[in-house]
């Protein structure tokens, strides 16, 4: 699953970089901890550092979404006034930490649109629908069942919000 996360996301990256230059793109990796993996603008420059970040993904363990979550919307600038996006891939359920839901409707409240990711077969999709923003009364939540489906709902899911 992580070598079609690397080459799923490693094209979004460099479309995301030529799109919305100077737009700050934020990695953070979870497992039993989560973790910022890159805290990065979308440039050239950016660009290549976003590349081996993605590259240095490795499997660890459980899920904690909490955290994920966390980590993710705290690293919007609240005075930005432009969107605030945060996309949520879990290829598991959330196993650490308190209620990912209560992290989510927090997160929404201080502006940030969620978009999730459901990646294989051990997803738990009820949770990723009810953390995902709804847009028109539809979450904005994906199934991607391998590197093909995942690629499509990275694309997606910054389209969407």
């Amino acid at each position: 699953k992580i070598d079609a996360l690397k080459k799923a996301t490693i094209p979004l990256l460099g479309i995301q970089c030529r799109q919305n230059a100077g737009s700050k793109i934020t990695i953070v990796v979870f497992s039993e901890r989560a973790r910022v993996l890159i805290n990065g603008i979308a440039d050239a420059e950016g660009h290549g550092q976003l590349v081996t970040a993605v590259n240095s993904i490795a499997t660890e363990g459980g899920t904690d979404i909490v955290e994920a979550l966390e980590l993710g919307g705290n690293s919007f600038d609240p005075d930005h006034f432009g969107t605030k996006q945060l996309t949520l891939l879990s290829d598991g359920g959330h196993t650490y930490g308190s209620d990912p839901l209560a992290t989510a409707d927090a997160i929404r409240q201080r502006g940030v649109r969620i978009a999730t990711i459901g990646f294989g077969n051990d997803a738990d999709e009820n949770t990723l629908r009810s953390i995902a923003s709804q847009n028109q009364g539809v979450p904005a939540y994906w199934h991607a069942r391998d590197q093909q489906t995942l690629s499509r709902s990275l694309v997606n899911a910054t389209r969407t919000l």
